[in-house]
């Protein structure tokens, strides 16, 4: 987790807002940040939202940055962690984006990046429902649908990263349109951007 007297801060990001946390060694929450994620700016310019975001977050913990040891982040879509970059990010409009390059540039800071929702499976099994389960699968639903894997204690992304990516599995044929641009997936149909569209005609 880090030197006691070191931070760190953590992203998630997602298609309709972004979190920032700084954390102490110990992994306690210091400060926070919740902003729109406004992907009409594009990813560079949602990037630059994504720095200007952590440097808020310093700047209410009152620390200067260099406190900072690295930042990680949790992208939706699918991810090369190795690379750091987005691949593809169907409820961004993303497609092979360097974010962990150039946000490391923009801040200065070593930065991690991983699928939101592989790094949300990670908390679950390190810290959350899933102490103490070997393997697990956890989804979790918001502005589209996502799953993380753990298989032996370890995260699985799978041969092309994207093992967990539940949410464009098709499940009704001819069903309504997704963000993927196919018809039928589990997202387009049960996130909440799907039921909300789904209930404005009944309101």
């Amino acid at each position: 987790m880090g030197k006691k007297n070191g931070l760190m801060v953590g992203i998630d990001l997602g298609g309709t807002s972004m979190t920032a946390v700084a954390l102490d060694g110990r992994g306690r929450i210091l400060a926070s940040r919740k902003r729109s994620t406004c992907p009409d700016l594009g990813p560079e310019g949602v990037t630059r939202r994504i720095a200007a975001t952590v440097r808020k977050v310093l700047n209410d913990l009152g620390t200067k940055s260099n406190r900072v040891q690295g930042v990680g982040i949790g992208a939706p879509g699918t991810v090369d962690p190795e690379k750091g970059v987005v691949l593809y990010a169907p409820n961004l409009s993303w497609q092979d984006h360097p974010l962990a390059k150039m946000l490391g540039r923009l801040l200065s800071l070593p930065v991690t990046l991983d699928n939101d929702v592989n790094a949300g499976a990670v908390g679950e099994h390190a810290l959350g429902a899933g102490q103490g389960a070997g393997n697990l699968v956890a989804i979790f639903v918001g502005t589209g649908i996502g799953g993380g894997v753990i298989l032996n204690n370890r995260l699985y992304h799978g041969s092309h990263g994207g093992a967990g990516e539940v949410g464009h599995i098709k499940i009704l044929a001819d069903g309504p349109l997704c963000g993927c641009g196919r018809k039928g997936c589990a997202e387009g149909l049960a996130s909440r951007t799907a039921m909300e569209r789904d209930m404005r005609p009944a309101g």
